[in-house]
């Protein structure tokens, strides 16, 4: 690592008004003691509890080291079945479609902000060159391939366990040979989660074994060709190629979907916490440093749940006839300050203004609530003497919202 890139960078990060010294500080100390895998993908939830720091000044610290250049920042949209990571993108615009189809699981997966997209900070190449094989090993490539966040259930993992088949890295231009002994009456799949593509294998019901032809597979980064191949029951035979600049990932296993699916259902996976898209977007720092980077002007992207709150403020025209102009100015921009710390206080951030109203968007509802008792008791303190009649007035609301990049419009 450069150290002392690093540092400065991290000194850096107390000239945001969102990065307490203090904080910054303990921030550069503990990344400073992680490995390189412990640098790699990082979940600032996670990171803050295993620091002892506040989970939202952490994601406050994430997205300004991203910002200067310490870490890069990725939306990863996760299949909420088996944790594969189905896309891993530096931009929100290329999540703009509204399904994504998981290989592995062969389910449709509907990008919803509020699960199935993790943010995730990776040490930057300019800063740290990590020593990390991602190809090296099977459990090298579970950890790249999928999220820490999911965890299967052991009735999932024993029965994933019993489909296993084959598992082999092809790296770029070369071969590689796969066999084995299908039974008849089942559907078998070859699959990668570096191209997101599957071969069906699809095992007619004969009882006699047949010879079957050695298949080609072809691996581009558009996917496996063929994605269907009918056979006997007995020795099966795949030479699968690879085209892409990178090695990848093959697995074969016995698709029982009805099964796995069954399981799914009645024992799910858990979830680990973690800084969603949506508490993202939701998040001051990240709107106010990154103005929602370059979105595509048609993008639009699902919430199943936020809550928006507007505000209101009585008597703002009155009290300049009351007070004086200087006066009366001046507890307006109180007025905002009290706002602004409030909505941050509570994991908010500001949408809009609108004269000397305010829209503010949370990722839950409770934290709408407490930010709006906050807002009310500071206007309450600013104005405790009576001789400033100013009034609060906040509506909350919470419910499904489509995210638009309205600039394009």
């Amino acid at each position: 690592m450069d150290k002392k890139l690093f540092q400065e960078r991290v000194k850096s990060l107390s000239s945001f008004s969102y990065a307490r010294a203090e904080a910054a500080d303990a921030f550069g100390e503990a990344l400073m003691n992680l490995d390189d895998w412990g640098l790699y993908r990082i979940n600032p939830i996670r990171f803050a509890k295993d620091h002892d720091l506040d989970p939202n000044e952490a994601a406050d610290l994430f997205i300004c080291a991203s910002r200067i250049g310490l870490f890069d920042l990725t939306w990863n949209l996760i299949c909420p079945a088996c944790g594969g990571i189905l896309s891993a993108t530096p931009s929100i615009s290329q999540l703009n479609r509204e399904l994504f189809h998981c290989a592995l699981c062969n389910i449709d997966v509907p990008i919803i902000l509020d699960d199935y997209v993790e943010i995730t900070f990776t040490v930057s190449p300019n800063v740290h060159e990590t020593d990390i094989n991602l190809y090296e090993n099977l459990d090298s490539f579970q950890r790249a391939s999928f999220s820490e966040n999911l965890k299967p259930s052991k009735r999932m993992r024993d029965a994933l366990s019993g489909c296993h088949v084959a598992f082999s890295f092809v790296n770029p231009g070369e071969y590689q040979t796969f066999e084995f002994q299908a039974k008849p009456d089942t559907l078998y799949r070859l699959a990668s989660v570096h191209v997101n593509s599957a071969v069906s294998l699809c095992i007619d019901s004969s009882e006699k074994n047949s010879e079957n032809p050695a298949i080609h597979v072809h691996a581009s980064q558009e996917g496996f060709s063929p994605q269907e191949v009918q056979l006997h029951p007995g020795q099966v035979t795949l030479y699968v190629h690879n085209t892409c600049p990178s090695p990848i990932g093959v697995m074969i296993f016995l698709a029982d979907y009805p099964v796995l699916y069954k399981i799914e259902k009645e024992s799910p996976p858990t979830w680990a916490p973690f800084l969603t898209g949506k508490m993202l977007l939701n998040n001051q720092a990240f709107r106010s440093l990154f103005k929602m980077q370059d979105l595509a002007t048609n993008l639009k992207l699902s919430v199943r749940s936020l809550t928006m709150l507007f505000t209101d403020l009585r008597g703002s025209t009155e009290i300049y006839d009351t007070v004086g102009d200087m006066r009366a100015y001046q507890l307006i921009q109180d007025h905002f300050t009290i706002l602004e710390t409030s909505v941050r206080k509570h994991a908010g951030a500001i949408v809009k203004t609108m004269g000397d109203a305010i829209m503010a968007s949370f990722s839950e509802p409770r934290n709408g609530i407490m930010a709006a008792i906050d807002m009310m008791d500071g206007i309450r303190n600013m104005t405790g003497d009576g001789k400033d009649e100013l009034g609060l007035k906040i509506g909350l609301h919470e419910g499904p919202a489509l995210t638009v990049n309205n600039d394009g419009r």
